[in-house]
């Protein structure tokens, strides 16, 4: 077998104690990082004095680049970013050559290497190794297979030049007693996406229909704010920031806003139904800011944190409808496409006539449209019309 001439690594080194904790709290980080764990892996690779660190979260397949997190030895030609399609071959692995890995589909929860499941004589004559491995410089390789909820499976592998010693016994107990708590960081890394994602969905809703939120502690800082209420606080007219706190701007409402933030925080540390208050603000020239205060649920088990505890919720539509998408509409309803834009326009508020100045029809094809519509959509009165679209789905579109 031709040597790749790649520095040869040292035997790993048994973990101390200080080293272990240290690569256990990267692990659980690495959960909410981004990349995940681009500090875990390249810890990992050192201390096993690999020249690859690989986790497989989605492993390729036709049409899907998957996604590979790697770890590469400085000095190995490649640089050593934490992650990335062009690292390591990546790209290659991807395309053509991850069919052929014999090093798949491992029995959950346990070390293996390459070695106990393919004779390295049969390997060395492989397409696999002679197309993929021995260009990549890699012979010693190392892993674990995990299955987790929702038929997720992750992996993950160490790997070693031909030069280099096999994986000793020290390396292999280390990713042995590491698997379990790679098991809950991944649960985790998937439970944190999924509330991101829905967080990110029903805060694009909230944003379509104008409503700002923020969200309070206990002391009433601003933990977050979404678009249209962050917009409302740059303006500063009716609410402002303060120190990191939220402020109406005059002492009027702000003694009537601290009076409902006080009885929201209570409520919320209460197990009786939570309690929702509301209040006004008026504007010069413009709508006046409606607010609803309401306790944030209290999950159990989360008594200390500095989290949110008080939602702030504002109406800030000053044309009453957030615009909407016409195809969503035709979609829902079956409209045509000029009857959903008629729609759209009766439910922000214009009347027939001033509908057919905008659309440059004349009131006899609107009123044509307009019966139509009624038909389709069930109702019999224009009111009842604007009703229904201002409840539908298509508004959060």
């Amino acid at each position: 077998m031709e040597a790749v001439p790649v520095r040869a690594q040292p035997a790993a080194m048994a973990v101390n104690a200080q080293s272990y904790d240290a690569l256990i709290a990267a692990l659980y980080r690495g959960s909410m990082q981004r990349p995940p764990w681009q500090d875990f892996l390249p810890l990992l690779r050192k201390h096993c004095q690999a020249m690859v660190v690989s986790l497989v979260l989605r492993p390729p397949s036709p049409g899907d680049q998957g996604l590979i997190l790697n770890s590469v030895m400085p000095g190995t030609g490649t640089p050593d970013p934490g992650g990335g399609d062009q690292d390591w071959q990546v790209t290659a692995y991807h395309e053509r050559f991850f069919a052929m890995d014999p090093f798949v589909h491992l029995p959950p929860g346990k070390v293996f290497s390459l070695q106990e499941l393919v004779d390295p004589e049969e390997l060395t004559r492989s397409k696999y190794y002679q197309a993929y491995l021995k260009p990549a410089g890699v012979f010693h390789i190392l892993g674990a297979d995990l299955h987790l909820p929702e038929g997720m499976e992750a992996r993950l592998r160490l790997s070693r030049a031909p030069r280099a010693k096999p994986f000793d016994s020290s390396c292999r107990s280390l990713c042995q007693r590491l698997l379990p708590h790679l098991d809950q960081a991944l649960q985790l890394h998937l439970r944190l996406r999924t509330v991101q994602s829905e967080r990110d969905l029903y805060g694009q809703a909230m944003e379509r229909l104008a409503l700002g939120s923020i969200l309070l502690d206990e002391q009433g800082r601003v933990v977050s704010s979404n678009e249209p209420a962050s917009r409302l606080l740059a303006q500063g007219e009716i609410l402002r920031l303060d120190d990191g706190q939220l402020k109406c701007t005059t002492a009027k409402h702000q003694q009537v806003f601290e009076e409902l933030f006080q009885r929201a925080v209570q409520s919320q540390r209460s197990p009786a139904p939570a309690m929702v208050e509301a209040m006004h603000l008026p504007r010069n020239g413009t709508s006046d800011l409606g607010i609803v205060i309401r306790p944030v649920p209290n999950h159990q088990g989360a008594e200390g944190t500095s989290g949110p505890v008080v939602a702030v919720l504002i109406s800030d539509s000053p044309q009453g409808v957030p615009e909407s998408s016409p195809q969503v509409l035709r979609q829902l309803f079956d409209l045509s496409p000029a009857e959903a834009r008629l729609a759209l326009l009766l439910a922000q508020g214009l009347t027939l006539s001033e509908a057919a100045q905008q659309l440059f029809l004349s009131q006899h094809t609107l009123r044509s449209q307009l019966k139509s519509i009624f038909a389709k959509t069930g109702v019999k009165r224009q009111a009842a019309l604007v009703q229904l679209i201002l409840k539908s789905i298509a508004m959060t579109a």
